[in-house]
């Protein structure tokens, strides 16, 4: 299967911006194939994706808060493990 130079390109960026060292040529050439509007609308959709991806959802937090309820830390941040820790049976 035969990629596009669009799809490669864009790859590429979010690639770049998902690990926070963003290439001016990259930019520049994803500006060219999109349009500056093409570039605000993909660094916008790649920008949501990361949050969405890195942000917990209500489920999670609240089996975090069971768990730390259960280990004695309820007054840690929701935010920082999401997961229940294993050593406290969750």
């Amino acid at each position: 299967m035969r990629v596009s130079e669009n799809t490669t390109a864009g790859l590429q960026y979010s690639e770049e911006i998902t690990s926070g060292e963003v290439n001016g040529e990259t930019s520049a050439g994803i500006s060219q194939l999109f349009g500056e509007n093409g570039l605000v609308e993909l660094t916008g959709l790649i920008a949501f994706q990361n949050m969405s991806a890195r942000c917990p959802d209500a489920g999670s937090i609240a089996r975090a808060r069971r768990a730390r309820v259960r280990c004695g830390d309820a007054r840690s941040s929701i935010w920082e493990n999401c997961a229940p820790r294993a050593e406290c049976g969750g």
